[in-house]
């Protein structure tokens, strides 16, 4: 399978960042704050560019919409990436959200290509407020999708061994198959005890964790997000679905199949890719680990930063160069009292 396709048909991509974001408190959509000088929607745009999704649609509440086409655009800055809007009118939940981006996507689709002409086969799914997940880790689960045959329904980009107890957690059945999602806000709460297997004096387990990226098989999941209801706090959660389809969901196109795996969940290359943005605090630890990669991405690339902790760079730069104490403008120009040429 080639980047962003599936055996040589395009994949089509949704950008959940409808959220309203109130822990954040702020009078500025949660999806366009920044870490490491970039919107947050703006890294699962990028991504899906970078691995060839030409089709995209960002789904915006309706007091955000227009704010975020204006920092996204309708292409990237070499036009690469076509992007739609699509905006939720009603909040209630992923599920929802989802369904008014793929509504989005193939109305787009059969403008464009024809009404007749057979649906994209896979739907990448990425929320808008996971900036930490990696490249690699999203063409592993293209890849692990494609892999999966006809049958293959939903494919998971999880985390392990993650201490989070707002996220939800990957519930496998004893022989290791994917049963469900298990949402923190519909998870019974366990006390655990030193004294209790696995136990860590009132923590939570390491669990294996959602990162809210996923990829669907474009008809299956059209059919099936009607069918969603709504949870005990009354959303409806795009996770359940991997219930549903580990349930057998729908018999269509090899479903029945009982030698099919219809829902797998493959790991990303590093736990904290799980990290998303809610609240003020998360945006700062999320910005410290994204710094943290920056630099050693120059650090790797033959730039000496003396004072790692006083050091940001958003983008850009060259080899060869010492610094000191210094910040990498998104002009693209050195700014500092102490920076030289290595």
């Amino acid at each position: 399978m080639m980047d962003g396709s599936k055996d040589g048909a395009p994949v089509i991509g949704i950008i959940l960042a409808a959220g309203r974001g109130q822990r954040m408190r702020s009078r500025q959509p949660k999806p366009l704050h920044r870490v490491a000088g970039k919107e947050l929607v703006r890294y699962p745009a990028e991504l899906m560019a970078e691995i060839g999704v030409n089709r995209i649609a960002v789904v915006a509440s309706p007091d955000s919409r227009d704010a975020i086409a204006g920092a996204l655009g309708k292409g990237g800055e070499d036009g690469g990436r076509g992007i739609v809007y699509a905006v939720q009118e009603h909040p209630d939940g992923t599920a929802g959200a989802a369904a008014a981006g793929l509504a989005a996507l193939f109305s787009g689709y059969e403008s464009e290509v024809g009404v007749d002409a057979p649906a994209p086969p896979a739907v990448l799914v990425m929320a808008g407020d996971t900036p930490l997940v990696r490249t690699e880790s999203v063409r592993r689960l293209l890849a692990e999708h494609a892999a999966g045959g006809p049958g293959r329904r939903m494919t998971i980009l999880s985390a392990t061994d993650v201490f989070a107890d707002d996220l939800g957690q990957i519930e496998r059945a004893g022989g290791g198959s994917v049963a469900a999602i298990v949402e923190a806000a519909d998870r019974v709460a366990e006390a655990d005890t030193d004294d209790a297997p696995g136990g860590f004096g009132g923590l939570p387990r390491p669990a294996e964790v959602n990162t809210g990226v996923y990829c669907f098989d474009a008809g299956w999941l059209g059919e099936m997000l009607p069918r969603i209801g709504p949870a005990a706090s009354g959303e409806r959660y795009l996770t359940a679905l991997a219930g549903m389809a580990a349930a057998g969901g729908s018999d269509a196109d090899g479903g029945g199949d009982t030698d099919t795996v219809a829902v797998a969940a493959v790991p990303a290359a590093l736990a904290d890719e799980a990290m998303g943005v809610n609240d003020r605090r998360q945006l700062a630890a999320v910005e410290t680990v994204m710094r943290d990669r920056i630099n050693e991405q120059w650090m790797l690339a033959g730039v000496t930063i003396l004072d790692t902790a006083a050091t940001y760079i958003d983008a850009g730069g060259g080899s060869n160069i010492l610094l000191f104490r210094c910040q990498w403008r998104r002009c693209g120009r050195w700014r500092s009292r102490r920076c030289r040429p290595g």
